[in-house]
């Protein structure tokens, strides 16, 4: 994947043990102005790519709350080379070679001292030529909440009376779902996948249960928490763990999952990212 490590590119990373601490993206966008990164219009950027799960969420959430104007983006041209994502263009000081701006080159303008993988999605501030934040749900959190009066639909992906739901259910899913997969991929044994299987089924099923009841995770209304679990089920619908070994039951074993996603489809916000 490539590592920047005190803002220089190294197309081979080292092993972990020989790495220096990275670098720590923890700006946070304030309405109330409380930071440096104030909730103005014309000021953030977002870096993203269509074949990157984690991008395609802040995509999703974007759409939704109608913030295509507010929140440009750049999205990366197709595949990914010895330099990792590259884009057409780069911020105002950054130099194009061939046509391509390198990502980690968006990241050396923002901290020249950068150390850690060039990743997106990653939100820039334009105003202030630093990076904010490279972590998807922080970048979701502040279109959803800090944005809010910017939006230009009536979505409300956190209502007040279902966050604490929302907040457990994304751990959840984080933990017994998502990386629940990651178990059977990377078990060591024929014993250990199918334990990982049996775990992994065991989750799903308690989802096709909260399905049955409500069209969507927490109730009849789109929250965050449907936004974070689709593009993962559409990487399970095709191939989630491509190993022979480690090949849990596609996604049509479980038909209440299959028509959520078949139906989040359908909705254009997730149809275009």
């Amino acid at each position: 994947m490539g590592l920047l490590i005190d803002g220089q590119w190294l197309a081979t990373e080292p092993p972990e043990a020989e790495q220096p601490p990275h670098t720590v993206l923890d700006g946070w966008i304030r309405r109330d102005g409380s930071s440096p990164f104030a909730a103005t219009a014309g000021r953030y950027h977002l870096w993203v790519s269509t074949d990157c799960q984690w991008s395609r969420r802040v995509l999703i959430t974007r759409s939704l709350l109608g913030l295509e104007t507010f929140l440009p983006t750049s999205e990366a041209l197709p595949g990914r080379d010895a330099n990792g994502w590259g884009f057409a263009e780069g911020p105002a000081d950054v130099q194009s070679t061939n046509g391509r701006v390198a990502l980690h080159q968006v990241y050396t303008a923002g901290d020249p001292a950068f150390t850690g993988r060039a990743t997106v999605p990653l939100l820039w501030d334009r105003e202030l030529g630093r990076l904010v934040s490279n972590t998807t749900t922080d970048i979701i959190r502040m279109l959803i909440v800090e944005l809010a009066a910017h939006k230009t639909t009536s979505a409300d992906l956190l209502p007040d009376d279902k966050r604490e739901e929302i907040d457990w259910l994304n751990n959840w899913v984080e933990h017994r779902v998502r990386m629940g997969c990651q178990r059977v991929q990377r078990a060591k044994s024929p014993d250990a996948a199918e334990h990982a299987r049996e775990s992994l089924s065991a989750a799903m099923e308690r989802l096709c249960k909260r399905l049955k009841a409500h069209r969507y995770l927490v109730g009849d209304e789109l929250t965050e928490a449907d936004v974070l679990l689709y593009p993962f089920l559409t990487r399970f619908r095709g191939d989630c763990c491509p190993s022979a070994q480690a090949d849990p039951a596609p996604l049509q074993n479980y038909p209440e999952l299959a028509a959520y996603v078949a139906d989040l489809a359908r909705h254009p916000s997730f149809e275009h990212a």
